[in-house]
């Protein structure tokens, strides 16, 4: 797919809104999302340990846990479109990204690791994505309650990650 495949309203809950504006309107999303894995690495792979394991303020997410809050996230929703994709219209659970991270374990894996996982996650989405035809991008599934497409779903998880980046660049402290 080398276009843009922007979702339709109706294709996922206004909640995603905040994400969704964030990838600029000439944007072909398959390339954007090979740069984030790019990303990923200028970010995470030259910092330092004790950066990597502070949160920006109490009770919040180191940067290895925010990059692993990331990875399940695109687990998640990637399982969405897998099943929506193929045609599977029941409606998929929710899941709490605080129990999520409480679980983790980020701050003991590896930043190799974290980097490595992230990467091959977004490369699966990718994979499934190219599986899909027209109709199974536009396919409207509910997660959660909600309705949701792959398009949308893909989408959302470029945002996601937009979302998140700029956190870790507003909020955290440097320590290289």
């Amino acid at each position: 797919m080398n276009e843009r495949i922007v979702p339709k309203e109706g294709e996922y809950d206004p909640y995603f809104v905040r994400y969704l504006k964030l990838i600029p309107e000439d944007t072909i999303l398959m390339d954007l999302l090979v740069k984030q894995m790019e990303t990923v690495e200028e970010e995470f792979l030259e910092m330092d340990e004790k950066w990597l394991r502070t949160p920006y303020q109490e009770g919040k997410w180191s940067p290895k846990e925010l990059l692993l809050h990331i990875t399940d996230t695109e687990r998640v929703m990637a399982y969405r479109a897998l099943c929506i994709g193929r045609g599977d219209l029941q409606n998929l659970p929710g899941f709490d990204e605080d129990d999520y991270a409480s679980h983790s374990h980020g701050n003991v894996l590896s930043i190799d690791y974290l980097v490595e996982d992230f990467k091959q996650t977004r490369k699966s989405i990718l994979l499934l994505g190219h599986s899909f035809s027209e109709q199974d991008w536009q396919r409207v599934g509910s997660a959660n309650g909600k309705n949701i497409s792959p398009r949308a779903i893909v989408n959302i998880l470029a945002g996601h990650f937009i979302h998140h980046m700029n956190i870790l660049k507003e909020r955290y402290t440097r320590h290289v």
